[in-house]
This record gives structure tokens, sequence and C-alpha cells, in this order.
């Protein structure tokens, strides 16, 4: 009998072991029972960190708040004063980037419990993404000069956060922006703009409907982790998401600006004489995903929002896209080569200021008169470039290249100025597209 006994409690043992993973595999599905769903190739977009080193300095500026007065001293020359010295000063910083992938912008219509029993039904947009920290970084370390200790040089360093982890990202603090066309009563198209929401419940939704088997942190979250070096491609990263409510329906072209995956800034050029701190302003570099859908109230959650521009073949259609979605057009940008340099180097750019209306630039027509434009004279001032009364501009190419000779704190050097392309460029009657345009990099 005791035999039996014991034979009987172990069958009830395992019962309740059985019962209990049962109730496991119910209750949690699948949540921590299976590996995470593989993705199909090109499902998941990928854009990697792009540093450019021009985020890493400030052009040549007056020190803000520190006035100083202008003298010529006895035995020092007038670049040596204190007023000298805060005249034509150059900011140095560390900047960083973290990689940033996406399965797209999606819809979904969830439901809720309410208090006495019946269910709400709301929709929102959301972007499931992914975060990792490849290490990508520029910085400087001083090092003095050969000959002269006293001197001290700017080297710069690629991608030291991966070893010095002070430099990089600490935390992902994110800002998600959807702007959107929206018609009006009117007729009238207007852009609108929704900030990404916290909501940890919705966030539980879509993990459940995306892969139960992933972590999505919500907003909170993502903002309290330390985020971990990849190590390699094969590095899992951090998933989120980003949730937008009460989006218009009417929407079609959208675009998706993302704060936060760079610490890297440049000073508004219309701010750069400001004299003191609290009057310069930064634009920060965001990345701008771009996404258009067939804008209708109807089943939206059905409708399929697409990666990328709309391509279309009327003129006049291009030229509204390139409106929409703001599109940055062409830029002059202005190159110099001395006697030592074998090949022409960057030296600035500014905006064409090339207008949709009749693609004309006033910039270009003042170049093709053979005058300097104001705004890059001031360019080539922020970097110590000397101009004749009268510059013997040459156009090589009327209306696309132009070049000229100018003073440098090093002596004479040749420049040319090029219209280049970004985005777009007109080609015929309409407008022909540069790459795919399903991101880039804005300052704003």
């Amino acid at each position: 009998m005791q035999f039996m006994s014991i034979r009987f409690e172990k069958l009830i043992c395992l019962a309740a072991i059985f019962h209990f993973a049962a109730f496991a595999s119910m209750s949690f599905g699948q949540d921590f029972l299976r590996e995470p769903r593989p993705l199909a190739p090109g499902v998941l977009k990928v854009v990697p960190a792009e540093l450019d080193v021009r985020d890493t300095y400030t052009l040549p500026m007056e020190l803000p708040d520190l006035a100083a007065e202008n003298y010529l001293g006895n035995f020092v020359s007038a670049s040596q004063t204190l007023f000298g010295q805060t005249q034509n000063v150059i900011l140095f910083r560390d900047a960083w980037q973290i990689e940033f992938a996406t399965t797209g912008l999606r819809q979904v219509k969830l439901r809720f419990a309410r208090p006495d029993g019946s269910t709400l039904d709301r929709h929102y947009w959301y972007m499931v993404y992914r975060i990792r920290d490849m290490g990508k970084s520029l910085s400087y370390k001083d090092v003095a000069a050969e000959g002269a200790i006293e001197y001290i040089k700017k080297e710069l360093e690629i991608d030291l956060a991966k070893t010095d982890r002070s430099i990089g990202p600490q935390k992902f603090l994110s800002r998600f922006t959807l702007e959107g066309w929206a018609q009006n009563l009117e007729g009238v198209h207007e852009l609108k703009t929704w900030n990404d929401i916290y909501s940890p419940e919705v966030t539980k939704q879509i993990q459940r409907l995306e892969d139960p088997n992933v972590k999505l942190y919500n907003q909170q979250e993502m903002s309290e982790l330390k985020i971990p070096l990849s190590e390699n491609e094969a590095s899992p990263g951090i998933w989120s998401v980003a949730i937008w409510e009460d989006v218009d329906p009417s929407i079609n072209f959208v675009s998706v600006f993302v704060n936060g995956l760079t610490n890297a800034w440049r000073i508004d050029p219309d701010s750069r004489d400001a004299k003191s701190i609290s009057e310069i302003k930064q634009l920060k570099k965001t990345l701008q995903m771009n996404f258009w859908r067939p804008g209708d109230s109807v089943l939206q959650e059905r409708d399929m929002v697409q990666y990328g521009i709309p391509l279309v073949d009327g003129s006049n259609e291009q030229i509204e896209i390139c409106r929409r979605y703001r599109l940055p057009g062409p830029v002059l940008n202005i190159y110099y080569k001395t006697e030592e340099m074998e090949e022409y180097a960057f030296m600035a750019g500014v905006d064409g200021e090339v207008s949709l209306e009749d693609f004309q630039s006033p910039l270009v027509a003042e170049l093709d008169a053979m005058k300097i434009p104001a705004v890059i004279a001031e360019a080539l001032a922020a970097r110590s470039v000397v101009l004749a009364d009268s510059v013997a501009l040459s156009a090589e190419v009327p209306g696309n290249w132009w070049k000229f000779d100018a003073g440098t704190p090093n002596g004479t050097a040749s420049f040319k100025i090029r219209m280049e392309p970004q985005f777009w460029e007109k080609k015929g009657e309409g407008i022909r597209f540069i790459g795919t345009l399903e991101n880039f990099w804005i300052y704003r």
C-alpha cells in the first residue's frame, strides 16, 4: 500500500508538471519558448551611420560672450592680442552616430476593454525599429607639433568610441515626428505634424502582433537603457517602436523625422554672427525617412504604406513631389587648390537657391555676370579667404562652373565654384530624382 501511495503521488506530481507546462504555453504563448522570427531579405531597412567631418568643428567665428577691446600692442601683433585671438576661433567637438533600422511604417487598429465591459477600437500608426551602437565616431586629440612644443594642433581620430566608451552615446533619447499632407474641407492640402506618444499598453499589443519573441521597449524604457557596443553584424541590437495616434486618415505624402541618433549639429548660418551664445541657433542632424500612401479613411489598417517617394512622369507632379517632401535643391560647392596640392579640395557649400517655379537661381545669374554673390563671399571670408575688390571671375561652363584666384593665409590659391545636385536636378521640362530618396540626413 505504501508503494502504491508513493507511485500515486508521483503521478500527481507529473500531472501537475505537465499541466503547468501547458498553462505556461497558453499563458505566455511563444514569448520565451522560441527564437525570434527571421526576417525575409529586404524587410529590415538599415540606415548605416554616416559621419561628416564638418560636424566636428565650427567655422571660424568670433567667440561669443567675450567682449574684447580692439587695440594694437607695442610688442605683439594684432592677431596675438585678446581681441585678435577671439575673432577667428574654431571650436572642436566629438561626434558619434548610431545605426538605425526599421521594418517600415504601418497602421493598426487595436481593441481595448473598458471598465463597463464594452470595448473601444483605436487606430494607430507605428514604426518598429532597431538601434545599434557600432562605435562610429569622429574625435580629436591634442598633439604637439614637431619642433614647437607650445603649439597645439588637432588630430582626427576615427571610431575611437569602440575603445573609449565616454565618447559614444550613453542613452537613446529619441524623438520621432510624423509629417504628412492632409486635405482640408476646402480641398486644399495642408502640412500636419504628430509627435510620437508614450503608451506601454499599445507597445505590448504591437509586440504580440509583430513578434512575441522580440522585446519591444517603450519610449520611457528606451530612455533609461544604456546602449551596449555591438561587436559585429550579428549583434541583435535594441528593439523599440514609435507610435502615433489620431493621425489624419487623408494624409498621403509622409515623412518621419528621427532625432537622437547622433549628437552632430551645425550652427544656423543666420546666427553665425551672434554676439551671445543664447543667440546662436543649432541645427541638429536629423534622419528623414519618406513614405507614401493613398489618402483615405476606409480600412486604413489594410493600406500598405510604401517606403520612398512615388515616381511620377509628369513634370508638374515631379515639382509637387519636391515640395511635399521638401527635397533640398542643388548647391554651390566651393573648392580650392594651392601650388602644393595636386587636386582641388572641398572648402564650403551654400544653397543654390534654385526656384521650383522656373529652375532659375539668382546666385547663378550673378556668377554668370562675373560677380561673387554675397553669400559666397561670406562663406569664403569665414575661412579667411581674402577677395580683391575686383575678382577675375571666369565662367568655364556658364550656369555650372566658375573659376577665380584669391588670397589665403597660406598664399594665393585657385578656386572653383560648381553647381551640383543633391537629390534632384532639372532634366528637360521635368526633374530627375537622384537615388531612391528613401532616407537622407538633414539639419533642422
